[in-house]
């Protein structure tokens, strides 16, 4: 299944549980995120998008597409190193707080995102 595919599956089954709608198309350069697209993927060791801007109180999926464990953590150091296991590792987080988060993988540095929370 490609990572588009199985992002809307993982989607479609956190609809179910959360109230999040399917969406296989995350929004377009300088566009808010609205919950149905709020997920980031780590695959290939990349974060994407890179950036993810959102509404205060919106649940981020970050959903591992590769076949390696990667790790999430949040630059201002108050926030603990989540893993995301190998090929469909979820963590799901909501972001309250307007404001930037900057994070990186833990396990490879070179793995960088951002989430903009809009008040």
């Amino acid at each position: 299944m490609s990572a588009v595919g199985r992002v809307a599956t993982i989607a479609l089954a956190l609809a179910s549980t959360t109230g999040l709608a399917a969406c296989a198309d995350g929004p377009g350069p300088n566009e808010m995120a609205t919950p149905a697209d709020a997920i980031v993927v780590a695959d290939d060791n990349t974060f994407e998008p890179e950036t993810l801007t959102i509404a205060a109180g919106t649940e981020v999926t970050f959903l591992n597409e590769d076949d390696i464990r990667h790790g999430v953590v949040a630059d201002d150091g108050d926030t603990p190193n989540r893993l995301l296991d190998a090929d469909g590792g979820l963590i799901v987080t909501v972001f309250n707080e307007p404001g930037v988060t900057t994070y990186h993988c833990n396990i490879h540095p070179e793995m960088t995102g951002t989430i903009e929370v809009l008040d």
